[in-house]
């Protein structure tokens, strides 16, 4: 795809690295500045491809990985770097042939770390940077390092340069001499309600376009985010209109109430999103029968059973002379639930 300039990586990477749940913020921040020293150091930026994708974060070029986190699968998972003739040492990492570069005089090496304990320390360790600027350099000589650039548009990966200043010109310094290097931390408020926001990869392209989009303001950003759950400006705005009452059986116990979105939150634009006529406030057993899709609403608010529930109904607390009160705002968002979502049998 064509560069975009609102593109921002390390929002990417963060918000990756919190739907993996066992990456700390600590990790994270350390795996930005993994990365932010890869770009740095990567000898042929016009010819990197960058990605943040389901299983795997990659700086790559042509058919071969410069960078990457793999999170894919027990055997490959961790940290990936390619590098020529090492001679540093750091707890959990080992060491392999890059089977590719077997015909050179000296193949380049893969430094492989897991687990990601000593991230920190491999970022540090002196001669690291100097040996992964060597190989991105020599690698050019083996043809995996040609062609592809199709398939990295297709898979959605960005080219280095067009987001990177790169120090071409400058020497290579240790990590900590680097001069206006930038670090990035997690623990700002955004993030820690994308924490809480991201449980699978479902919605990880939707989160993300909101994420990187430098039009909205974070306040936006974060309301939008925690929309997604229920949470935030989207439940207040709910609470308010229903009168802190659930809006089909008028419950008024609080801790029981769901902002529940009618049309999806990953289906929905950014005013969508956040619009009070597009949620309603249930009880646990009707949030989830609406959710997914058991349930729904005609546009004079009486209930409609999927069939799949019928026999169930009364045992789920659900009976057919339910009803809401509707605006008629409310009416599109129950169109678009009723003939795209509800499984009517």
């Amino acid at each position: 795809m064509p560069y975009d300039p609102q593109y921002s990586w390390q929002s990417q990477v963060q918000v990756w690295a919190h739907s993996k749940k066992k990456l700390s913020p600590d990790l994270t921040e350390q795996l930005c500045h993994f990365f932010s020293l890869a770009f740095d150091y990567t000898h042929c930026p016009d010819r990197a491809w960058f990605g943040v994708h389901k299983s795997m974060v990659s700086l790559v070029i042509g058919g071969i990985y410069l960078a990457a986190i793999n999170w894919a699968n027990a055997n490959d998972k961790g940290i990936w770097l390619l590098v020529d003739r090492p001679d540093f040492s750091v707890s959990g990492v080992s060491f392999s042939p890059v089977a590719s570069t077997k015909t050179f005089d000296v193949p380049l090496t893969w430094a492989h770390l897991w687990p990601l304990n000593n991230l920190n320390e491999l970022i540090s360790a002196p001669g690291v940077w100097k040996s992964y600027a060597d190989a991105t350099k020599r690698v050019l000589q083996a043809p995996i390092a040609y062609g592809r650039e199709n398939r990295q548009l297709q898979y959605g990966k960005i080219r280095l340069s067009d987001f990177w200043h790169h120090r071409s010109n400058q020497s290579i310094a240790h990590p900590n001499e680097v001069p206006n290097l930038i670090r990035y931390s997690p623990q700002n408020q955004l993030v820690d309600v994308l924490a809480k926001t991201v449980d699978s990869n479902e919605e990880f392209d939707e989160l993300s376009k909101v994420v990187n989009n430098s039009f909205i303001s974070e306040t936006v950003k974060e309301s939008l985010i925690r929309s997604r759950k229920g949470q935030g400006r989207f439940r207040d705005d709910l609470m308010k209109y229903w009168k802190r009452r659930c809006s089909v059986t008028g419950c008024q116990e609080e801790r029981m109430l769901r902002a529940s979105h009618i049309k999806p939150w990953k289906d929905c634009n950014n005013d969508e999103r956040l619009d009070l006529f597009n949620g309603l406030l249930l009880i646990p057993n009707l949030d989830t029968a609406f959710d997914q899709a058991l349930i729904t609403f005609d546009d004079n608010g009486l209930i409609m059973i999927s069939s799949l529930i019928q026999k169930e109904a009364k045992l789920l607390g659900i009976s057919e002379s339910m009803k809401v009160k509707l605006d008629d705002r409310h009416k599109k968002y129950l169109e678009y639930h009723r003939e795209q979502l509800f499984k009517r049998q």
